[in-house]
């Protein structure tokens, strides 16, 4: 049959020829007769950041229609051939305890139809029967194909009692006029619409609104004075999913007033940024990651976390910002740490991380619920902390800690790969204990499920074949692990990394280059080791927790046999990374902080190494920005509008000396300023956690 189908992550989509459903016994196959474009599909098919998570390809995507019976399931009843129905799109569980009291649509385990299974936009479509229902014979199908904005209208409007009550809609598409109509059917006093589409503002009047703005033109302040409303609105439902109009409904509601949200916002929106005000660094020079150079004399304004304009100083500052003098200063994206285990650290690194400008972390083993609920803190702004990417527990053939899994047979990791998409976590994690045929079916699966397969070579893998498998690479030493030196006696890894330098790395990184294999060498922990045979020497280490001081305590100390042999071998690891470099491998910056490692200050040290064998200043930088945005599919990774509203500002130029990165004046996290106190007050909060944890 004929489908639209999401066929390739990237944008667009594609008209081909796929096999029909087969319908269980309690489904419907219906011969689809209208479809409606919603809002959803937009989103998939330009492949934002909502999608790039949530859709798994290939999709036959599409939610809303009409159609005819066309096959019913054997433990059907009620329905019979040729009868005209709809759906409803979301495929619940029924057993779950919202289910259970009858509220499926707060289904922890929900399914979407076309975007979690596939849809409608296809001559065919299969559908639990419980989902289905008639449409009466005096509904055209161009109606009952919109059915299902429709009820997203009535739901997000009646979960108000709006009799008498001043209403704020923002957004005129569809479902944001068919609300208007039902807030005014329902005795709501007055119901202001606002978008910049005078088109979609004239229907919003049709409906029934008191006021269609175009925000472009008219403000809502204007327009409450006019409706002579003094205390704000009592309800607001934002339908728009525009950050800028989110800010400005929550800015007209009166205190007290309720709020619903349905719009999908196209990237993330930290909640707490909507409340701030506009910031705006002036006289600053950028750094240009992409052509290697500082522009100068530039004026950055940051509104609702995400970077507004960029332009020559002397351009307006918006009314009411806060200012940062930028002469002398350098502006620089917020550094990313692709390789952290925020569980282990404990959450006096959170602080840590962003005071050293550490806006984004990739979490590659840890508690997935302490993660998440440390997630839902910062996007509250009731703790401070970076953006966290995060893998959940480690997949492994042995479990060596609670933060790991042991994938079992094929099948069983299979099945755990799928539950973890089930928990919504961002990407797979491997170690290297895992069973050969264990990790090629979580490969596979990963890329069923859409999730990056990242993590350890497994011992009786070869980093070929990992490439060849699509995993992402961390640490150096992974490459020389398993089949590399399972034959060689003690003390002799130094010269053979040696050798494959010579003899194989050259074809090998070639394959890397040619798959898109990006390594997070992390080569810090090494390089401290040497620089610190007894750790707790550092005097940074107070920001360390308590806990792992003490565990470090217990560790032997090394002989001068193992560190000879360290020395010639983080040698091999450095210079191994020069190569890779110079053959055009990704890398990205990674600290492995666990353990007595330091949060933090570690990322500026992976950059000096990471500059010490080889890469260039600007390299580095890439490797803790833009590779990393790029790695992580997110809008930071660079000084330039629209994108997230992460950034550091540094007294020295980074282009020169690596070490300046270290030289912070503020950073934005989430489009929060935090100026040098902030930054030295985060600092403090993290040792006193840290003393205590």
């Amino acid at each position: 049959m004929r489908a639209l189908v999401k066929a390739e992550r990237k944008p667009g989509i594609t008209l081909q020829d796929v096999k029909p459903p087969d319908p269980g016994p309690n489904d419907l196959l219906i011969r689809v007769r209208k479809a409606a474009i919603c809002g959803t599909d937009i989103h998939i098919f330009n492949w934002d950041e909502w999608s790039q998570k949530t859709i798994p390809v290939p999709m036959v995507i599409g939610h809303e229609f009409t159609g005819e019976v066309a096959a019913i399931g054997s433990a059907v009843t009620g329905f019979h051939e040729g009868e005209r129905v709809s759906a409803e799109g979301h495929i619940t569980c029924g057993h779950c305890r919202n289910c259970r009291a009858g509220k499926r649509h707060l289904c922890r385990n929900s399914k979407g139809v076309g975007v979690h299974r596939p849809g409608c936009f296809a001559d065919l479509i299969s559908i639990p029967a419980f989902n289905v229902f008639r449409v009466p014979k005096e509904v055209p199908d161009e109606i009952s194909a919109f059915f299902d904005p429709l009820g997203n209208a009535v739901h997000t409007a009646l979960s108000f009692d709006m009799v008498g009550e001043d209403v704020l809609i923002t957004g005129a598409g569809p479902i944001g006029v068919m609300a208007a109509a039902i807030a005014r059917h329902v005795g709501a006093r007055h119901v202001v619409v606002t978008d910049v589409n005078d088109y979609r503002l004239e229907l919003a009047r049709k409906m029934g609104a008191s006021r269609a703005i175009n925000v472009s033109k008219v403000s809502i302040e204007a327009t409450m004075k006019e409706l002579g409303m003094t205390e704000g609105f009592d309800v607001g439902m934002e339908m728009s999913g525009n950050a800028a109009a989110l800010r400005a409904l929550l800015g007209s509601m009166n205190h007290g007033g309720r709020v619903a949200i349905l719009g999908i916002p196209p990237g993330e929106v930290a909640l707490i940024a909507l409340l701030l005000a506009p910031i705006a660094i002036t006289h600053v020079g950028v750094v240009d990651l992409d052509e290697g150079r500082i522009v100068p004399d530039q004026t950055v304004i940051v509104r609702d976390g995400r970077i507004e304009s960029v332009g020559r100083s002397g351009a307006k500052v918006p009314k009411g910002a806060t200012q940062v003098d930028g002469r002398g200063k350098f502006l620089l994206p917020g550094l990313c740490d692709m390789h952290v285990h925020l569980s282990w650290t404990t959450a006096s690194a959170l602080p840590l991380l962003v005071a050293n400008g550490v806006t984004c972390v990739r979490d590659l083993g840890s508690d997935l619920a302490g993660i998440d609920a440390w997630r839902a803190e910062i996007a509250a702004g009731v703790r401070i902390g970076p953006r966290i990417v995060r893998a959940g527990p480690i997949l492994n053939g042995r479990s060596f800690n609670r933060y790991q899994l042991v994938t079992g047979p094929p099948e069983e990791a299979r099945g755990i790969v799928r539950a973890l998409k089930q928990v919504g976590v961002d990407l797979i994690k491997v170690h290297r204990r895992v069973e050969r045929e264990a990790y090629f079916a979580i490969a596979d699966e990963a890329k069923k499920q859409g999730l990056p397969l990242v993590g350890h070579i497994p011992m009786t893998v070869t980093p070929e074949e990992a490439s060849d498998q699509g995993q992402l690479i961390e640490h150096t030493e992974t490459l020389f692990e398993g089949t590399f030196s399972a034959a060689l006696e003690p003390g002799a890894l130094p010269a053979a990394i040696a050798r494959f330098r010579s003899e194989g790395a050259a074809a090998l990184f070639a394959r890397f280059v040619r798959n898109h294999t990006p390594v997070t060498p992390t080569l810090v922990p090494w390089r401290h080791l040497l620089a610190h045979p007894d750790p707790l020497s550092d005097p940074r280490m107070r920001y360390v927790a308590r806990s792992l001081k003490e565990a470090q305590k217990r560790a032997p100390p090394m002989s001068a046999e193992d560190r000879a042999e360290l020395e010639q071998t983080y040698a091999e690891y450095r210079a191994v990374v020069g190569q890779m470099n110079r053959a055009g491998v990704v890398l990205l910056a990674g600290t492995d902080i666990a353990a007595a490692r330091i949060p933090g200050f570690f990322l500026h040290d992976e950059l000096g190494a990471l500059v010490e064998a080889g890469l260039s200043p600007l390299q580095a930088l890439r490797a803790a920005t833009s590779n990393a945005a790029a790695i992580l599919r997110k809008d930071i990774g660079a000084v330039a509008p629209g994108k997230l509203a992460d950034l550091v500002l540094l007294d020295g130029n980074p282009l020169e000396r690596i070490e300046n990165t270290n030289r912070i004046r503020a950073v934005v996290v989430a489009g929060k300023l935090l100026r040098r106190s902030d930054l030295d007050r985060l600092l403090r909060l993290g040792e006193e956690m840290a003393s205590r944890n």
